[in-house]
């Protein structure tokens, strides 16, 4: 089963959105460690609960910043690797910067949505002669009170592979 009949089976299914959960924690250790969970996703969306736990908490056990901004490029990185091409481009992180208005005090969780025509509208868009552009999100977090946490702009370089120089 390849990953994009799995995600279009989780975004009907609990039990395939949990089969996807523990497919990703193995594939991204470093979110393993804090259970960060995709608990909705669809075409253009997604959202990833940080849970109220030990690991994701800072000296003031509310959720710490970096969990916050980890959850963000999460989600923006693997909505637009769903909407992507399969193999055509390479995506990476070129900055990141978030804004905090609320303290965590409990689970949190982290939202993203993309229009998929305004996005295939993008791609078409991308100069021939370079096949890069840069694109920023932005992700919105909340807590189960519905308190607005944090707010997060995301900016990813996207390339098409072959453009890119350094090959993996």
């Amino acid at each position: 089963m390849n990953l994009q009949h799995l995600i279009h089976k989780a975004e009907h299914s609990g039990f395939y959105l949990w089969i996807l959960n523990l497919i990703l924690w193995r594939k991204i250790p470093f979110n393993a460690a804090h259970r960060f969970r995709i608990t909705d996703i669809g075409e253009g969306k997604i959202e990833i609960l940080i849970p109220y736990r030990r690991s994701n908490l800072n000296h003031i056990k509310s959720i710490h910043a970096c969990a916050l901004a980890t959850a963000s490029e999460y989600a923006t990185g693997f909505c637009l690797t769903t909407l992507l091409p399969e193999g055509e481009y390479r995506l990476i992180l070129k900055s990141l910067s978030n804004e905090y208005f609320y303290q965590g005090k409990r689970d949190v969780s982290v939202r993203f949505e993309m229009d998929k025509n305004n996005f295939i509208k993008f791609l078409e868009e991308i100069p021939a002669d370079t096949g890069a552009a840069l694109l920023k999100l932005e992700a919105k977090a909340f807590d189960t009170d519905k308190n607005h946490i944090s707010t997060s702009q995301v900016e990813w370089q996207l390339k098409k592979w072959a453009h890119v120089k350094t090959k993996v």
